[in-house]
């Protein structure tokens, strides 16, 4: 919640993860066979498979290789683009696991932890759901709803989304557009925020040992200014 002018709750809290559905019997079997990808990727992109096959899939190799490459930051964009290209000729990829085995087939990640398919799953999600404009039109939001003193909290689960909240905060700390170049601000446009952290609050080792789904999580907390009108 925001503090407005008729309100007291002076926090504003955004979770870029978008929430995950409560899990049926045949989503969890399916779950166990996919281990190691973030579980809301995971149930996201069963809903793709199940109810947007040929809206996503439909698409050519060039298109699924700049969504793995620029919502995943997935080297591997091509290699995977291109199997999929090849193998969904043959039959729809149908279930979590047919298209987890073929990215780990064609993209094995040999020197981490993390699933093959992490990144792939991650960019599909975002691609899908709009996740990064979604999150864009929550930071303008967030800003015009909060009052002087009120805080806006954003928890960021990969660096793209940091990204943004990282350059949102900082434009609006900054205020002035003006080119460097220029020896006195003409703009006229003031600072809306100060920064409560300077960097980014991370889960401690027993938090993630506990929940290692925020092993990714980073924190940010920005504090809006009064303006003078």
């Amino acid at each position: 919640v925001a503090k407005r002018k008729d309100q007291e709750l002076p926090t504003k809290q955004l979770n870029s993860l978008p929430a995950a559905s409560k899990p049926t019997t045949f989503q969890l079997n399916e779950l166990t066979e996919v281990a190691g990808v973030c579980l809301d990727s995971i149930f996201q992109v069963m809903t793709m498979l199940r109810r947007d096959n040929d809206e996503l899939f439909a698409r050519d190799e060039d298109a699924l290789a700049d969504i793995f490459y620029f919502f995943g930051e997935e080297r591997a964009a091509r290699r995977i683009a291109r199997a999929i290209a090849h193998d969904r000729k043959q039959a729809p990829f149908l279930t979590t696991k047919s298209l987890a085995g073929l990215i780990e087939r064609v993209a094995p990640n040999r020197s981490s932890d993390i699933h093959p398919a992490t990144k792939s799953f991650q960019a599909l999600r975002i691609a899908v759901n709009n996740e990064l404009e979604e999150l864009l039109a929550g930071l303008a939001g967030a800003e015009k709803v909060l009052a002087p003193g009120g805080r806006l909290a954003i928890v960021s689960f990969h660096s793209l989304e940091d990204r943004i909240v990282k350059q949102a905060f900082a434009a609006a700390v900054r205020g002035c557009i003006c080119p460097p170049r220029l020896p006195a601000c003409a703009c006229g446009l003031q600072p809306t925020i100060r920064l409560v952290n300077k960097k980014p609050i991370t889960a401690s080792p027993e938090e993630i040992a506990e929940n290692p789904r925020s092993r990714s999580a980073k924190l940010r907390v920005a504090e809006r200014l009064a303006v003078a009108a």
